[in-house]
């Protein structure tokens, strides 16, 4: 088992913005293998100001895979982001 799902939503999302990569990859693909509509809080992340959140928020939308298509737009305009 994976100590990763057994995290609630919240805590996956709060572990985006780690400064480890390691938890923002486990935490990015915990989320992916659940049903939870987290789109709107990892759009929230994109545009906040912690470059560990916004990392977070580009990997755990790969891990979405099709069901983050509607976030292209917000993935575009972070393409000239110095970070």
């Amino acid at each position: 088992k994976n100590p990763y799902d057994q995290r609630t939503t919240a805590q996956l999302l709060a572990g985006l913005a780690s400064w480890s990569p390691q938890v923002r990859n486990n935490s990015a693909a915990a989320l992916g293998r659940r049903n939870d509509d987290v789109l709107p809080h990892l759009l929230d992340l994109l545009k906040g100001p912690s470059r560990e959140g916004r990392y977070g928020a580009c990997v755990a939308l790969a891990a979405l895979g099709p069901r983050a298509d509607a976030a292209a737009p917000a993935l575009r305009a972070l393409l000239t982001d110095p970070d």
